[in-house]
């Protein structure tokens, strides 16, 4: 979880962290925005020792914020369990964007990897 890059920031950030959160309008938040992220992120860090993760696919800076405000209320139990379904959210997001589904077998059947440049061999 320590590990894990600070929101908003672009130090020690993947491709796939900067391009989530650039998706999620973590680019081109406000003043005021940029200001409460950064005391949230150190109120958090401070409270439970390890940086706030969230899987910021389908989120937008209005739900992240409020999403920090939230688990900020959390005891450390909850927040590590909470981090840990995160960083699965997060790999499970990064999964599926480098396969293609047909969506209509129940069984997922994987029709063919994508061209996804995480998910080409290196």
């Amino acid at each position: 979880i320590r590990a894990h890059p600070e929101l908003g920031s672009s130090f020690s950030m993947t491709d796939d962290s900067r391009r989530e959160q650039q998706k999620a309008g973590l680019n081109d938040i406000t003043y005021h925005e940029s200001n409460r992220l950064q005391m949230l992120s150190r109120t958090y860090t401070n409270k439970f020792g390890f940086p706030f993760v969230l899987a910021v696919k389908r989120q937008t800076i209005g739900s992240i914020l409020d999403t920090f405000e939230r688990r900020l209320q959390n005891s450390i139990e909850q927040e590590i369990e909470q981090a840990l379904t995160e960083i699965e959210m997060i790999a499970w997001f990064r999964l599926m964007d480098c396969i293609e589904w047909d969506g209509h077998d129940a069984d997922i059947t994987f029709v063919a990897v994508a061209s996804h440049p995480t998910c080409l061999m290196r």
